[in-house]
């Protein structure tokens, strides 16, 4: 189950975007105040640390759709 919120840091972060490939499920938290994203991704039911981000990056940069359930 997908959180809404997490605290990241000591600061609250807000669910904005999923992001689906191939290979993974990646989740972006913002803090508007601190005006951070944080990206995440979906391991065994839990969310991690993204282990590739040279993947992550391929993926934004190729305009993959976004979308929030």
């Amino acid at each position: 189950m997908i959180k809404e919120g997490i605290i990241y840091e000591g600061n609250e972060y807000v669910l904005d975007k999923k992001i689906v490939t191939e290979k993974c499920t990646y989740y972006a938290y913002k803090n508007k105040e601190l005006r951070k994203i944080k990206f995440f991704e979906m391991n065994n039911g839990k969310l991690e640390n993204v282990r590739d981000i040279e993947e992550l990056k391929k993926v934004i940069d190729e305009n993959y759709i976004t979308d929030v359930e």
